[in-house]
């Protein structure tokens, strides 16, 4: 690997085993290392064949060669490898050329596997060497800026001609003209792009797509958003070449034109698949930079992404047949979840921001739950016609968009279908058993507690260690000692109050009050064993 200095120092680097870094020896070389035979001299071109090496000093129009000389690649006239760098011959050139050699100098150098090509010229004809310390703007990438967009305008307005929309297109479809625009320049950062810094001034963005909404500007607003729908995001790939390459999606981002409704699933949810599309690695680095981002961008995203929920569940319906509304609707939503993972190590946003208070009235919660934990289970439930208006998609699979209301209408119906699960298990297990007659083992379907009124903490404790987990999840039945009520609801009302009072008692020494707020919360000291804190979590659990 061989790499130009401006002021044309000359640096090898890499494999040497050959002699083609030049240092005079066949060690490899980890960094970049200046040519020190080259010293003095202005180097203004460099190429690498498979072994060896050409640079072209323009002040004297001399070439230097140096590596492996296996097929007599370097020209030098020798046999054997050149460690060092070594003048080419020119006694190669024959009959009027020869002798006419002064009048002719090398314009460009090139290298193949085992072979090397110098282009002269005639110095009548006036081509000058190619230098490259010096940028061919004809070859380079046109950043697209203010100057660039008004150039297109007035094309647009006074040029009918095709080509030239088709020009437009090309340019504004080309994520490597966007990647070049916006550069930060403040202390040269763009020079110093990593996976925590994309090197970009996203106000510039911002300040340029605010141009381009303009009325002037609505033709070639019509033309960037075709080109981006059509060309630009389609063609992003899983996996960019380079970390710079991937300066396109925050730039995207600004586009205002995604805001719209409109423009939801013709630009914004593709762009949304595009981020999801990526590669493992390159999707951290768009975190990291949504980490560094400055608030306002960050809330802005959330809050266009949140809109789209909102527009899925509601016209977005009648735009797209199942399968694509499927695919679009999940999309959106994992969007969002990668923002809120996102934002759980940035904290631009309150967590409550993510909350869309719209889906309690636009989805039956307690359905879409029961749907939910149905596919977790791997059970298939065929739709009703009167529930095919109803998104396939399970908003419960991402709870941070729930607002308190919806989250406890789905805790709620949890606790329902888990108690009926446990009932259902307990009576299958007795059906079994009267089947194999031994209805000895039959089990209660009812979690039921015998308890004194005097001893009511204790005897709760001693109940409650003797039933599982799955116990715990069944209707609850409270018996106190010597009373025949039969429990249809108010004894087991009556006993939460009493226990919690008991427990709440400042001789336990469990609860602190602060009078403040005028809230309870666990002591740090306290006179009852550990266990009494599970109790305590136990019985609020069975409370719900």
């Amino acid at each position: 690997m061989s790499c130009l200095w401006q002021d044309g120092g000359l640096f090898t680097f890499g494999d040497g085993s050959w002699g083609q870094l030049g240092h005079g020896s066949t060690n490899n070389e980890l960094l970049p290392r200046r040519v020190l035979e080259l010293m003095g001299t202005e180097v203004s071109q460099v190429a690498c064949g498979r072994h060896h090496t050409l640079a072209l000093v323009p002040s004297s129009s001399m070439v230097y060669a140096f590596g492996c000389n296996s097929q007599g690649q370097l020209g030098t006239g020798i046999l054997g490898d050149a460690r060092s760098p070594f003048p080419i011959k020119t006694s190669f050139l024959s009959g009027n050329l020869q002798r006419e050699t002064k009048q002719y100098m090398v314009i460009k150098i090139i290298c193949g596997g085992d072979h090397s090509f110098l282009l002269y010229s005639n110095e009548q004809n006036s081509i000058n060497p190619v230098d490259f310390r010096v940028i061919n703007i004809s070859k380079s990438l046109s950043p697209i800026n203010y100057e660039r967009l008004n150039s297109w305008r007035l094309k647009l307005m006074y040029n009918t001609d095709s080509s030239v929309a088709n020009d437009i297109v090309i340019q504004l479809s080309s994520a490597a003209c966007w990647n070049a625009s916006f550069l930060d320049q403040s202390d040269d950062t763009h020079f110093k792009t990593n996976p925590k810094i994309p090197g970009i001034d996203l106000n510039s963005v911002r300040v340029l797509f605010e141009c381009l909404s303009k009325p002037a500007f609505s033709g070639l607003l019509e033309q960037a958003s075709t080109s981006f729908e059509s060309l630009l995001i389609p063609q992003l790939p899983r996996s960019p070449p380079d970390v710079e390459a991937m300066r396109i999606y925050l730039i995207l981002s600004e586009y205002p034109a995604l805001q719209d409704s409109k423009n939801y699933i013709r630009l914004t949810i593709p762009l949304a698949m595009a981020i999801l599309r990526l590669d493992t690695n390159p999707s951290k680095v768009l975190d990291n930079w949504w980490c560094f981002v400055d608030g306002n961008v960050f809330t802005r995203m959330v809050d266009t992404y949140k809109s789209i929920v909102v527009f899925m569940l509601t016209g977005g319906k009648t735009l797209l047949v199942p399968v694509f509304y499927d695919n679009y609707f999940l999309a959106t939503l994992q969007l969002l979840e990668k923002l809120h993972k996102v934002n759980l190590k940035a904290n631009h946003v309150e967590y409550s921001h993510f909350y869309i208070p719209d889906v309690t009235s636009l989805v039956d919660i307690q359905e879409d739950y029961l749907k939910w934990f149905l596919s977790k289970a791997e059970i298939k439930v065929g739709s009703s016609p009167s529930q095919s208006d109803f998104p396939s998609v399970n908003l419960c699979a991402f709870p941070f968009i729930l607002n308190a209301q919806a989250k406890t209408t789905m805790l709620q119906t949890d606790a329902e279908l888990q108690m009926q699960m446990a009932v259902s298990g307990a009576n299958l297990h007795n059906v079994f058993m009267l089947l194999t007659l031994e209805p000895h083992l039959a089990r209660n379907p009812y979690l039921v507690l015998h308890v004194r009124r005097n001893h009511l903490v204790s005897d709760t404790l001693r109940e409650l260690t003797m039933y599982t987990d799955v116990d715990l999840k069944k209707p609850l039945k409270v018996i106190f000692d010597g009373e025949e009520a039969v429990d249809a609801g108010g004894v087991t009302k009556e006993f939460f109050l009493l226990l919690l009072k008991e427990l709440m008692d400042p001789v336990y020494g469990m609860f602190t009050h602060y009078k403040d707020s005028n809230l309870l919360w666990f002591s740090d000291t306290c006179f009852v064993e550990q266990n009494w804190f599970h109790l305590i979590g136990v019985i609020c659990g069975l409370a719900i």
